[in-house]
């Protein structure tokens, strides 16, 4: 970077030769040739290629010049940059940390997980409190834990790590898909797609990052790439259930709902414990209207994440209960789920449509729905 602007060994080469060419025609040109090329003729033509002579010794003499000092500042030894960064070898109980951290983030996502991760990364940053991976890491929790409860603070708290992280060393493929996630979680599409270009131009074989690409390039309408990104995901971790979880996803998201029913069977087998799985599974049965398979994936959930489910679990129970009919359950579960996000106009929205057809609750409802739309008007 240092020598970004200077003129390479071989440019400079190219240049001299082309200086000692000029000299040589400058000699032996005609009177007439240097007579035609300056109009009005104000010199005799000898004295023209005189001078021509001693302009081209000048300019070769000071590209000389250039050369020399260039020749004699050798360029900074280049350091290869492992894909971890230069922790693994001076604070590899950091990275150590790090990594642990990082596996528990690929596990299905529960607060445990997060607090568990959280804390990894934490002591890999007592250790080495220059480390751009434990931010990355930190911004990462930030952004699964804003996912979960939409609680504003976890998104500033995201903010802050990803940045820290990338002054501290941006050119790792890690700290670039923080910052794509973060961007994308911001609504900020572009940027994220730029981070995300970089983080594959930084390391290519990186299943991760090609998911994360394809939720940003659909998000931009590119579905026809997000697809291809997934696919090509699942071809660099063939054996990584995420890949094929996203995919599925995916599928449901535009409505090709057997598509992605075909793809989710198949997980149970790579990941039997897997709570998001199962939520994905009533999601797709909700919308092709298998209602009790739906409501019986979604109860599950709740029975694994008890004593505190997620508001996520009990939305969708919410959601399920009012398509049965039984509007007195799905204001119950509504109501639970708008307890842990007291921000989500669409739970409380939901909450509204439940009571509107419970006897007696015409009023509630109509209070909810004025409550909804205000906490809409600063939805980010």
């Amino acid at each position: 970077a240092i020598l970004a602007d200077r003129v390479p060994p071989g440019a400079l080469a190219d240049r001299v030769a082309a200086a000692l060419s000029d000299l040589t025609a400058g000699i032996s040109a005609t009177p007439a040739t240097a007579a035609t090329a300056a109009e009005p003729q104000t010199r005799s033509p000898r004295l023209a290629v005189v001078v021509g002579a001693a302009s081209a010794v000048a300019v070769l003499i000071w590209l000389l010049g250039q050369l020399t000092p260039l020749s004699s500042t050798p360029e900074p030894t280049r350091t290869p940059v492992s894909p971890a960064g230069d922790q693994s070898e001076n604070h590899p109980d950091a990275l150590a940390a790090y990594q642990e951290g990082m596996d528990i983030l690929s596990q299905p996502t529960t607060r445990e997980t997060l607090e568990r991760a959280e804390n990894l990364f934490e002591e890999a940053l007592a250790d080495d409190p220059n480390s751009a991976l434990a931010r990355a890491g930190l911004c990462t929790a930030s952004i699964d834990r804003h996912g979960m409860d939409l609680n504003p603070v976890d998104l500033v708290t995201a903010q802050r790590q990803c940045h820290l992280a990338k002054a501290m060393n941006a050119e790792l493929w890690q700290v670039q898909l923080a910052l794509g996630r973060l961007y994308r979680r911001t609504g900020e599409y572009d940027r994220s797609l730029d981070a995300l270009d970089t983080a594959v131009r930084l390391d290519p074989a990186q299943s991760e990052v090609n998911i994360q690409r394809a939720w940003t390039l659909d998000g931009l309408g590119q579905t026809v790439a997000a697809e291809a990104a997934l696919m090509h995901a699942i071809e660099l971790a063939a054996g990584d259930w995420r890949g094929y979880r996203a995919l599925a996803s995916y599928y449901y998201d535009h409505a090709e709902d057997e598509q992605a029913l075909r793809v989710f069977e198949q997980l149970p087998e790579m990941r039997s414990d897997d709570t998001h799985l199962l939520q994905s599974i009533g999601a797709v049965n909700l919308a092709t209207g298998n209602l009790d398979v739906a409501l019986e994936s979604f109860t599950e959930v709740e029975r694994r994440q008890a004593p505190t489910p997620e508001r996520r679990t009990l939305t969708n129970i919410g959601i399920t209960y009012y398509h049965l009919g039984c509007f007195e359950e799905a204001a119950a579960y509504q109501k639970a789920a708008a307890s842990r996000s007291d921000s989500d106009h669409r739970v409380w929205g939901r909450l509204a449509e439940s009571c509107r057809f419970i006897p007696g609750e015409r009023s509630t409802a109509e209070a909810l729905w004025a409550h909804a739309v205000e906490l809409a008007r600063y939805a980010p």
